[in-house]
């Protein structure tokens, strides 16, 4: 499958979820302290050990970066940190300053975002697919009915009605696929200084189908 390359660029705003969070790793040569925000606003200090983890770095809401951190035997360790409202954090394109200052963290977060966008060319095929359609459908109804002498008969007529029905079938489609590949860098360092004290490398991939034609399904 031949893939084109579409340049891209430019910074988008803070806006990641949950299901595309960059998964990788977080190494740190030293206890670190993080304050955390709960999700009621209060603060509280988390102590990270010196290690290696596996990490995921996402948002846990528009305004908070949630770092899950997981190690062999150890409890799993959790921080949401608060960005201040001017915080450069990109998404897609860019560079990552979050000075202590402006944070009230005990370090600056400083990094980058890199994203890659690919293509395939077109795929055509046909694909399965159903649709409602209502149809006349009649049954016979019987009822008991007393005669004035008290005598019980059945009486029947035939009653129909218009019902929904799933139709299965297949329909021709053209499709492309589109390919985005992002790669994060974090450090995490001593406030005004080159001293890293920690790094969060990670990946987050995804692929989307789209289509560029579909006929009707029959």
């Amino acid at each position: 499958m031949r893939l084109m390359t579409i340049a891209l660029a430019g910074l988008l705003t803070i806006g990641l979820s949950s299901c595309n969070d960059f998964s990788g790793e977080f190494k740190t040569g030293q206890k670190l302290k993080i304050v955390h925000t709960t999700m009621f606003g209060k603060k509280k200090t988390k102590k990270i050990p010196a290690g290696s983890y596996r990490a995921t770095l996402g948002f846990s809401s528009s305004s908070k970066v949630k770092l899950s951190l997981k190690r062999s035997g150890q409890k799993d360790i959790d921080v949401k940190i608060k960005l201040p409202d001017n915080a450069q954090f990109p998404t897609y394109e860019g560079d990552i300053v979050i000075p202590a200052s402006q944070s009230g963290q005990r370090y600056d977060l400083n990094g980058k975002i890199a994203t890659n966008i690919t293509r395939s060319g077109q795929t055509n095929t046909y694909e399965s697919c159903s649709y409602t359609d209502y149809v006349r459908r009649c049954e016979k109804v019987c009822r008991d009915v007393t005669k004035p002498n008290g005598e019980v008969v059945k009486r029947c007529k035939k009653e129909c009605r218009r019902v929904a029905v799933t139709i299965r079938g297949s329909r021709d489609v053209t499709y492309h696929m589109v390919y985005t590949a992002k790669k994060i860098k974090l450090g995490v360092f001593n406030p005004g200084t080159r001293d890293r004290l920690g790094d969060f490398k990670g990946n987050f991939n995804d692929s989307t189908k789209v289509y560029d034609y579909q006929s009707s399904c029959r």
